[in-house]
């Protein structure tokens, strides 16, 4: 595959020329195809890719039945997968992990600091809590979910959760940066393309009757899916291409009338380990062609000899259609992404779905009920039989034995016994509900870490929040496995982020999100505007001096709980430190806090002073 890379037009001095090689054009699209084909071919390779409508269809409560069965066969659902779906997201992001910024040498203490309370604040004015539940939800139905994290000058910053069908590693290792090469796919609209790339987008409409649809021969662009039946029409018009794509059954049905005005290209990002090196006698400048050197800080010279891309090669596509071409634009040298796994295998990059052992569990129950509810049916209605000749054809016509007061004319020689019979319903084999009590349900409950609190609370003597954190500990080990994950998972994240705030964020935009606590002494001894040395030479490895790191627990409700606990009773014996006290508390601005109780204990303090102070001119007695 690294053959086929083609070259890159690179910058050879400060000026605007560029060097294109021979065929370029033709190299790069050959080149897309490939990379194309590699990621489709690895992504079929996940074990959840096919199973993943199967889940979606069941959490929405339509996909227990097939939709060819008869109309009066009891559909019953109990959607203990939904339910499951909610507890276990909330059991794994209902607390906001520890974070802090750490570094080992003291002079730049004041700037680990600042950069934590920036994520720390990013946390909550970006959502990033709840784009987590996202990422999870994405993890426990696909098996495998992203986050891409991105920024800017001056200092906005995006988190995108993904899934495997929009992030396809290829040729990957045991992780994702051991890739060698991440595509990246989403749908834009047209006019986003053009404000996104206004040098190389002329005539990008062009592009969108030239797209394939994989696996089809339509054009993308120019089509719709087939709805499901599950799903209603306000919200299939809701969703995008991509999840149309995944959700419509069979091949695309082309519009009837198709808009011109909300057209969609599918947008490729690929971000390649480019081994190509500088096979020319001079220095090369590598930088964005469409950008000045003042206006980014990724570009760079590269000496004969060395990696012209060290820091990762970007291309973006629409199409076939080659918008930028480009050294990527984060210092920290990796692939923009972090990906979170619940349930990783050995055999395989993919990871497995949460679903995949509760469905049939869920399923079977459904099942189990509905056919108790098929005979409920034919004992409350039972079928009614009689005699050929007992009754006329026309008075049976007319007969409907479960209306009340139903009047039936029967012959005058027929037994009133012999004209009229009820058939007997089958039994309802006891060991049907049996296996639902003794072994469904438990298995589902173990399984999905659920606790019977409806159970608990039939007991004479109620247990403790406590007590029952302890019961989940020692039932659901594997929640705790979880959360281990998940604090790999941000830990991954934090890499990216703090490169990030040290490359893009800027003094203003650090005064705005933090006052003058956001500020560090490398403000005050240059001009560039940032927390960055001096040395310009430094400041692209300037961000491994620091590393982000995820209290181990933190993410345990639980445990956290009873780590407050302890802490405010060594507190009080005056063990434990104020300040330490409130931020295990999260008790907002604990510094300030904190001097504004010292201020208080010393104005009481004066105030008790000047009360026993005796006044002057009088004698004491």
């Amino acid at each position: 595959m690294y053959e086929e890379i083609p070259r890159s037009p690179v910058r050879t001095g400060k000026s605007q020329s560029f060097d294109f090689p021979d065929n370029y054009e033709r190299r790069i699209q050959n080149f897309c195809e490939s990379t194309r084909q590699e990621g489709r071919k690895f992504h079929r390779l996940n074990q959840e890719a096919d199973r993943v409508q199967k889940y979606l269809n069941a959490l929405s409560g339509m996909g227990f039945w097939p939709e060819s069965m008869r109309r009066w066969r009891s559909r019953f659902v109990d959607n203990r997968l939904a339910k499951t779906r909610m507890d276990h997201l909330a059991q794994l992001t209902d607390t906001r992990p520890v974070i802090d910024v750490t570094t080992a040498q003291d002079a730049y203490k004041q700037t680990a600091d600042v950069i934590a309370k920036m994520i720390r604040a990013r946390w909550t004015r970006m959502d990033a809590d709840l784009k987590l539940v996202r990422a999870a939800d994405i993890a426990d139905c696909y098996g495998t979910g992203f986050w891409r994290i991105g920024a800017a000058y001056p200092g906005p910053a995006s988190l995108l959760p993904c899934g495997p069908d929009q992030v396809m590693p290829i040729q990957p290792g045991f992780d994702l940066q051991e890739s060698a090469a991440v595509l990246f796919r989403t749908w834009k609209s047209v006019w986003w393309v053009k404000q996104k790339f206004p040098f190389t987008s002329n005539n990008i409409e062009r592009e969108i009757m030239n797209m394939p649809l994989y696996g089809t021969g339509a054009n993308s662009a120019d089509q719709t899916f087939n709805r499901p039946q599950q799903i209603d029409e306000i919200t299939w018009n809701g969703l995008s291409q991509g999840m149309k794509r995944l959700l419509g059954k069979g091949y695309p049905v082309p519009e009837s009338s198709p808009g011109q005005y909300y057209k969609t290209l599918e947008i490729e990002e690929i971000f390649v380990d480019d081994p190509t090196t500088n096979d020319s006698l001079n220095n090369i400048i590598v930088s964005d062609p469409f950008l000045p050197f003042d206006a980014h800080n990724w570009w760079y010279e590269v000496a004969p000899g060395q990696r012209l891309f060290p820091r990762k090669r970007h291309m973006v596509f629409a199409g076939s259609r080659l918008l930028s071409d480009g050294p990527a634009p984060y210092w920290h040298g990796l692939y923009p992404f972090a990906m979170l796994q619940f349930n990783p295998v050995f055999w395989s990059f993919w990871g497995l779905s949460k679903y995949r052992d509760l469905l049939p569990l869920n399923q079977a129950m459904n099942e189990i009920v509905a056919a108790a509810l098929d005979l409920i049916k034919r004992a409350l209605n039972p079928v009614s039989m009689t005699r050929e000749g007992a009754v006329s054809m026309a008075a049976w016509k007319e007969f409907y034995p479960d209306l009340p007061g139903m009047k039936l004319r029967i012959g005058a020689n027929q037994p009133l016994s012999d004209a009229l019979k009820y058939m007997e319903p089958p039994p309802i084999p006891a060991y049907v509900f049996s296996m639902i009590q003794t072994w469904l349900a438990p298995e589902y409950d173990r399984l999905s870490g659920s606790i019977d609190v409806a159970g608990m609370q039939k007991k004479r003597q109620l247990p403790g929040s406590e007590t029952i954190d302890t019961m989940r500990d020692s039932q659901n080990t594997q929640l705790r496995l979880e959360e281990r994950q998940l604090e790999i998972f941000l830990r991954d994240a934090g890499k990216l982020v703090v490169s990030n705030e040290l490359q893009f964020t800027s003094t203003e935009f650090r005064l705005q999100m933090l006052g003058e606590a956001g500020l560090v002494k490398e403000d005050f001894n240059q001009d560039l505007g940032n927390m960055l040395p001096e040395d310009k030479a430094a400041q692209p490895d300037f961000h491994k001096t620091f590393a982000m790191t995820i209290s181990a627990g933190s993410l345990h409700s639980g445990a956290r709980d009873r780590e407050k606990q302890i802490a405010m009773q060594l507190a009080g014996k005056r063990l434990f430190p104020i300040l330490d006290l409130y931020q295990r508390l999260e008790i907002p601005d604990p510094e300030g806090t904190l001097n504004r109780l010292y201020d208080q204990e010393k104005k009481q303090a004066e105030l008790g002073a000047g009360a026993k102070k005796p006044i002057s001119g009088k004698r004491e007695r």
